[in-house]
């Protein structure tokens, strides 16, 4: 498995600006959406908004996919490290899904900030629907590798979107603070649906 995640590549600006987004979102929640608040966490003045963004939609998109995609790189790499069969590459891949930093709340808060703003923001839908593109691709991929060795009940493409939705909703419950589960536990669920699939 050699998928590779192509991140976008930001000036020095840029970047600070989306890391201080990122920022205000994982401490504020959705009040962290202010412009006010993204200057003071990054030590500029609003006019650097302005200058690179034409809305703070925009640079809200921008922090989304950064986010996403290094935690997306971050599993695809620990499961590209695995010297194993697919079904291991999974394994290591959800376990970095689901690792504390993944699984952390502040992180958490973000991704409810930029769910909640799907419907609404054209920006953040399509940074939304580039982000699961690229989770699904590598899944997809892995699950074709399965598929050679193990036939399944259902295609390559339906088993990852099946497994992206299953983690967007553990990840979102568990940012909702139920407590009625643990990371690990997330994982196994997810391991126990992949099994599932197996004729």
């Amino acid at each position: 498995m050699t998928a590779e995640i192509n991140k976008p590549s930001y000036g020095k600006a840029k970047e600070k600006l989306i890391k201080a987004t990122t920022e205000c979102l994982m401490k504020h929640g959705a009040e962290g959406c202010s412009v006010r608040k993204i200057c003071a966490e990054a030590g500029v003045s609003v006019g650097l908004i302005n200058y690179h963004y034409e809305t703070l939609q925009d640079l809200i998109a921008d922090s989304y996919k950064d986010l996403a995609l290094s935690l997306l790189e971050r599993a695809i790499t620990a499961a590209n490290d695995v010297n194993g069969t697919p079904e291991e590459k999974l394994s290591k891949f959800l376990e970095t899904a689901f690792d504390n930093i993944s699984m952390n709340q502040r992180t958490l808060r973000a991704w409810i900030v930029f769910w909640g703003m799907i419907e609404s923001s054209p920006p953040v839908k399509e940074a939304h629907d580039l982000a699961n593109r690229a989770f699904e691709g590598f899944l997809e991929d892995i699950f074709v590798e399965l598929e050679k060795s193990t036939p399944l009940k259902t295609t390559p493409r339906l088993a990852a979107i099946g497994l992206t939705a299953m983690q967007d909703g553990l990840w979102l419950e568990f940012g909702l603070g139920s407590g009625t589960f643990t990371a690990k536990e997330a994982q196994k669920l997810c391991e126990l649906w992949i099994a599932s699939l197996k004729k």
